[in-house]
């Protein structure tokens, strides 16, 4: 049993989108990514799977240094790039699918191997085969997410079935049915392709109201999960407002020290105070 001392009182979460060699926006390289995995092992952090996460939110006593690691979207340079590395050191990770662009097809190659690699584009260019009506081209596919999801190590949820702000589009009524639907269709897809859909849900566009809150959670989504960085999620705290930290394209010192005022409430309110002074000023 852990003793007090030994125990998370806070438990950062990191938010990756894209791992790619070829940039763009929401991106970190490949060998940020593979330094900066290597040197949360080597500092002796705890990587968690979802259902630790919950677990802890829950107030179960969790190790002191322990961080969970997401994904959204399920771009495909998460399995080509991502997830050889996770596999490789045995880091836990989840991953936020949006279901409407998930395909089925082949298991393609992946660094793991040597055979030639697939093109994984930056974000501007995978919004657009996307909007063009080829998301295969830039997304996991089911076979690939199968496969990941057998090595125990990382495990996929609901990101809602497409990216549609409804709230820009429609009157208030209309973007909750909207959103009502979407959390329904998610967890059809996931049922279907997957056999389970669990509790978490990630917001598209990082957007939520009061109003999607209570429908994710009519729909048995319980641990939401925000794009806010300034906040600590804490042991039997606000299960439906979990903040998260963009992971930085930079190298292990840089996560270090944000995962420093993350994990540290005293200093990370010092640090917030600070971010916010200087945003107001800019």
């Amino acid at each position: 049993m852990l003793s007090i001392k030994d125990t998370a009182t806070c438990v950062p979460v990191l938010r990756y989108r894209h791992v790619t060699p070829n940039g763009g926006d929401f991106n970190c390289a490949p060998q940020y990514f593979k330094e900066q995995m290597s040197y949360l092992l080597g500092r002796g952090f705890h990587m968690l799977s979802a259902k630790q996460f919950a677990a802890f939110m829950q107030g179960e006593p969790t190790p002191r240094k322990s961080l969970f690691i997401t994904f959204e979207g399920g771009y495909l340079d998460n399995y080509v790039f991502a997830y050889p590395i996770l596999l490789k050191l045995g880091i836990k990770a989840s991953i936020f699918l949006s279901t409407s662009s998930i395909r089925a097809g082949e298991q393609r190659a992946n660094t793991d191997g040597s055979e030639i690699l697939p093109f994984c584009p930056p974000h501007d260019e995978c919004k657009a085969r996307i909007n063009q009506g080829h998301p295969e081209s830039v997304m996991m596919n089911w076979n690939e997410i199968r496969l990941m999801r057998k090595s125990g190590l990382i495990d996929f949820h609901s990101f809602a079935h497409t990216q549609t702000r409804w709230d820009h589009q429609l009157n208030e009524e209309g973007k909750n049915l909207a959103m009502q639907k979407e959390l329904e269709q998610s967890k059809a897809v996931l049922l279907a392709e997957l056999g389970e859909v669990s509790e978490h849900l990630s917001w598209p566009h990082g957007y939520f109201d009061d109003d999607y809150i209570a429908l994710a959670q009519e729909a048995g989504f319980h641990y939401l999960y925000t794009t806010e960085a300034l906040g600590f999620n804490l042991p039997q705290d606000n299960v439906a407002h979990i903040y998260r930290i963009d992971a930085p394209n930079k190298s292990a010192a840089s996560l270090g020290l944000r995962l420093l005022f993350a994990r540290k409430p005293f200093l990370g309110k010092r640090y917030h105070a600070f971010k916010q002074y200087f945003a107001k000023k800019a």
